[in-house]
């Protein structure tokens, strides 16, 4: 498997952008172009991820000191079930060997119409070693549940994380809830 930066304006970028719109619903992503501001507010990457010629998915992380946050993570729909996220996840678990992961996923409630994938999306972080902090984490009017892996994230510590990506303003908006 491959994992290939993503640069603006190109076929990848493109494509890339196209997973983006597709895997994440309005209400839990940012524009693209978000990870693209200038001055360079992102601190992470945003990868393509290949495996030969196939086109698998996509990968955003972010980094603040030894935190590594897992963004966003799809796989492509033409590939998907056939054992990609895991393979993903164990290439970042080594890659970051020594930080703390985590990530956020939508959280498991029965009163959300689309509770069973969120539950099976559960059960993919739990079996690829991630813990569920049972920590709910509130961003832009969306319910999160905070998954580490062999370490403990405060919520404080994703707060101050996310205040340096975006102005004063946004972050007062998306993060009504933040106690820092």
């Amino acid at each position: 498997m491959n994992f290939v930066e993503v640069k603006e304006n190109t076929d990848i970028y493109k494509k890339t952008e196209d997973l983006f719109l597709r895997a994440f619903p309005p209400e839990e992503r940012p524009p693209f172009k978000f990870f693209y501001m200038d001055g360079g507010r992102f601190k992470g990457s945003v990868l393509a991820i290949y495996d030969g010629e196939t086109y698998v998915g996509l990968l955003i992380t972010n980094l603040k000191d030894d935190l590594v946050y897992i963004y966003f993570l799809a796989i492509d729909d033409s590939v998907r079930s056939k054992g990609y996220g895991s393979q993903v996840l164990s290439a970042v678990k080594g890659f970051y060997q020594g930080k703390r992961l985590f990530l956020l996923a939508e959280e498991v409630d029965p009163r959300y119409e689309d509770y069973e994938h969120r539950k099976r999306r559960e059960h993919f972080y739990l079996k690829n070693g991630f813990k569920n902090s049972k920590t709910v984490i509130e961003e832009f009017g969306v319910r999160y549940e905070l998954f580490t892996l062999d370490c403990v994230v405060e919520p404080r510590e994703f707060y101050l994380m996310m205040r340096d990506l975006v102005d004063e303003k946004t972050f007062r908006i998306g993060y009504k809830n933040a106690n820092i």
